[in-house]
């Protein structure tokens, strides 16, 4: 997939020079037309069959949910949605004549991470597909890659702020780059994963959980972070109260937020209601600075005793934390 005609063609030179038999067609994917055309030109291209489709055209619109426009959305939602199902849908009749057909969908972690929207739907229709095409011997899975250095982020790895997070947040620290993707895809379009299908493999450099500052600098997140200019250090500070983690070079971020006040207001009551434990205890919260907690005790650490549970008395706070 290339943005010009003009990167296309030097594709098809450099591919062409290594002896391969290849051609490329210039197709807008959010135009109906255009993919109707495509497909046609493939069937005649391959007489009517057509071993793998992959759906990798992808754009964003960097807005809050709430701040979506109708264009905005369908604009979003034709690119990445629709168009890969109309292809997967136009291409059916060449991928079931070729006896073992492969659709792969580049999506993005974001369709198993809260980041943003338009990438949950695009997996369930994936899984979809995949339970109606079995039957067909069509074979259908997904790709979901964290970071990748492209023209979609180059403006954002440009920023230092934006990589100093990135290596926060990814325990290879680094972005991920297309060659390290395209391995993948490959792999599932193969022969040799047969019984593999309705999968999504995640491309994420170890990364359990990512916080939506890097791609949303504005989401409503519980933790944001911000630059201690003085100190040259970077700053978690809570939206709840003002409790701040630094992140050191050496931090992984772990997106750690407070408990809601159902989850703290129901570990009050459970202390509260045992009267074989302490209800509260003068000790200072580690992060509201609250002079009391309710404390109870955990695990046994042999001879240095047992483990002390803490929640804040604060109930704008109820911090938990262990001693």
């Amino acid at each position: 997939m290339c943005e010009e005609p003009s990167q296309l063609d030097a594709c098809i030179r450099q591919w062409k020079e290594k002896g391969l038999k290849v051609s490329g067609s210039v197709c807008d994917v959010s135009s109906q037309a255009d993919r109707g055309k495509l497909i046609n030109e493939d069937s005649s291209l391959f007489c009517g069959k057509l071993n793998i489709l992959i759906n990798n055209a992808g754009t964003n619109v960097y807005k809050q949910t709430l701040d979506y426009t109708a264009e905005d959305f369908s604009f979003r939602v034709n690119t990445n949605l629709q168009s890969a199902f109309h292809l997967s849908q136009l291409a059916h009749p060449l991928l079931k004549a070729s006896g073992a057909g492969r659709i792969v969908f580049v999506s993005s972690i974001c369709s198993v991470v809260s980041v943003n929207i338009g990438y949950p739907i695009y997996l369930a229709a994936e899984r979809n597909l995949a339970c109606e095409l079995a039957k067909d011997n069509i074979r259908v899975n997904s790709v979901a890659p964290w970071f990748i250095r492209t023209p979609m982020t180059e403006d954002g790895l440009k920023n230092e702020n934006v990589v100093k997070e990135l290596a926060h947040q990814t325990p290879m620290r680094r972005a991920g780059e297309p060659g390290e993707v395209s391995p993948v895809v490959a792999f599932l379009s193969l022969p040799a994963p047969s019984f593999t299908t309705g999968q999504l493999l995640t491309l994420v450099s170890g990364i359990c959980k990512i916080k939506c500052d890097i791609i949303s600098p504005d989401a409503n997140n519980i933790l944001y972070p911000r630059e201690d200019r003085d100190q040259k250090i970077l700053l978690y500070a809570c939206r709840n109260c003002d409790h701040q983690e630094i992140a050191d070079d050496n931090c992984v971020y772990r997106n750690e937020v407070h408990h809601s006040v159902a989850e703290r207001t129901q570990v009050l009551q459970d202390v509260a209601a045992d009267p074989t434990l302490p209800r509260t205890k003068a000790v200072t919260c580690t992060v509201c600075k609250h002079p009391e907690a309710v404390f109870f005790q955990a695990t046994s650490r042999g001879e240095e005793g047992m483990t002390l549970f803490f929640v804040c008395c604060n109930p704008n706070c109820g911090h938990r934390w262990r001693d």
